[in-house]
């Protein structure tokens, strides 16, 4: 039987400082996405009004929509996907024996996370194209 290939310590030293990084991404993106979702919430259920009235601001209008849903979304899947493949990367470190097989468990799972990504721009682009012709059909554009 052949031995599993073992990533040295200075490639182990990569991967660490990879999935480090990946993981501080991707709380940062569930962490701002969450805040923003709430920030949405709060104005549809009229909070933000309330909160403005008592400070003394007047005429402030918070109008986020559909699009800061969607971002909001987005960044919460985005986050969650590349912190589940920060921690495929961290088992390579943490583990021996198994590193390639490991590494490709992180690759798809890095995959994914690029793959939902890349189809949320599409949507969005999608989006904005109709958008874009909705206010030209409506003379606003």
């Amino acid at each position: 039987m052949e031995p599993n290939y073992e990533f040295n310590d200075k490639q182990n030293s990569e991967l660490r400082h990879l999935y480090v990084t990946m993981r501080f991404v991707g709380a940062t993106f569930v962490l701002v996405g969450t805040l923003l979702g709430l920030i949405i919430l709060a104005q549809r259920i009229g909070v933000l009004d309330i909160v403005a009235q008592k400070v003394g601001v007047f005429g402030t209008h918070y109008h986020f929509g559909l699009i800061a849903i969607i971002f909001s979304v987005f960044l919460v899947i985005t986050g969650v996907f590349l912190i589940k493949a920060a921690r495929s990367f961290k088992k390579i470190v943490d583990t021996q024996g198994n590193d390639i097989s490991l590494l490709m468990e992180s690759i798809h799972a890095l995959h994914l996370a690029f793959n939902i990504q890349s189809w949320m721009i599409i949507i969005g682009f999608f989006f904005l194209v109709i958008s874009l012709i909705f206010l030209r059909e409506i003379s606003l554009f």
